[in-house]
């Protein structure tokens, strides 16, 4: 499924890929590998699939919008290591990503206070994994 798509898309050379057995919220971590050494930098991933991706793009151009679960935002929140929201259209094997910290400092997440269960988080269509892992990297750096 999605998990796999992100995986097949990874640069095998930078980074290990390790998928969790029991999913509380990760479904899979991400190692950067640097002069095949592994650093000790890795990123959490949640990820996302869609067989009806245009249900989930909006007006705004280059923009998609998807329900996260409150507990999830709070649960990455919460994390010491950098956490990754990947969204997959399945059926064209797209793969775009947003940095939980970063996307939720931008529109001022307060943990905990909403009473909703889900918020929709925006997707940048523009930054998808297959050209945007210099990016991947930096945020396995921050």
């Amino acid at each position: 499924g999605a998990i796999a798509i992100v995986h097949y898309q990874l640069d095998c050379c930078r980074w290990l890929f390790r998928e969790k057995a029991n999913d509380y919220g990760v479904d899979f971590e991400l190692e950067l590998v640097e002069n095949n050494q592994l650093r000790g930098k890795v990123v959490e991933c949640q990820c996302k699939g869609t067989r009806s991706m245009a249900r989930y793009m909006l007006e705004k151009p280059d923009t998609a919008s998807y329900p996260i679960p409150v507990k999830t935002i709070n649960y990455a929140l919460a994390r010491r290591d950098p956490f990754v929201l990947f969204l997959v259209d399945v059926d064209s094997e797209i793969v775009y990503f947003t940095n939980v910290r970063e996307y939720f400092c931008e529109v001022d997440f307060i943990q905990a206070s909403s009473q909703d269960s889900t918020k929709n988080v925006w997707f940048n269509t523009s930054r998808t994994l297959r050209a945007n892992q210099p990016e991947l990297i930096d945020i396995a750096l921050s």
